[in-house]
């Protein structure tokens, strides 16, 4: 058993190992993989952690909804259009450290399965004049739902990316402790 920590809880749940798992030309171990309900993770059969691609290029492409893994050569190399975000490890998680968002300096850590951009009080009262932008309910990887406040950031930088106009919710959530 083990305690497995989503936006809106702290659930206790069973873990397994994985003796092998291969991705790109990788092959490793997983000591620790939790077990959760498909539905909570969008009918996945599985939801992979941030830290297994070390040392692999990792590539996004938002245009076609897809996730690439695989060596840099293998992926096409350097095409001058591609955006190389470096990432250090901090309590477990990957955390970008070059990241601000209008103006405010601030660590973003990466979650390409989270359903929203969830934002602690202090970055929301730190940033202070956003525009409204509703409200959000989101469902944690335990299943549990999380309502809050968001708000629209003008700009958000990680390292050379810009992005305009992102909606943030904000949450006093439990990974934020």
């Amino acid at each position: 058993p083990a305690t497995l920590v989503g936006m809106a809880s702290r659930r206790p749940v069973e873990v397994v190992s994985v003796d092998e798992f291969s991705l790109g030309s990788r092959s490793f171990t997983i000591r620790v993989a939790p077990l959760v309900e498909r539905a909570n993770i969008g009918g996945a059969d599985g939801n992979l952690g941030l830290d297994s691609p070390q040392r692999q290029r990792v590539l996004l492409d938002f245009e076609n909804n897809t996730m690439l893994v695989a060596d840099a050569d293998t992926l096409g190399g350097n095409g001058g259009y591609e955006i190389t975000v470096r990432a250090r490890r901090k309590l477990g998680q990957l955390i970008i450290s070059e990241a601000k968002i209008d103006g405010v300096r601030t660590a973003i850590v990466i979650d390409t399965g989270a359903s929203a951009s969830v934002g602690n009080p202090e970055l929301l009262r730190k940033l202070r004049r956003q525009r409204d932008g509703g409200t959000a309910l989101m469902t944690d990887i335990n299943g549990v739902d999380l309502e809050s406040d968001v708000r629209l950031a003008r700009e958000v930088r990680i390292g050379r990316l810009q992005i305009s106009n992102v909606a943030i919710a904000f949450a006093d959530a439990p990974p934020f402790h």
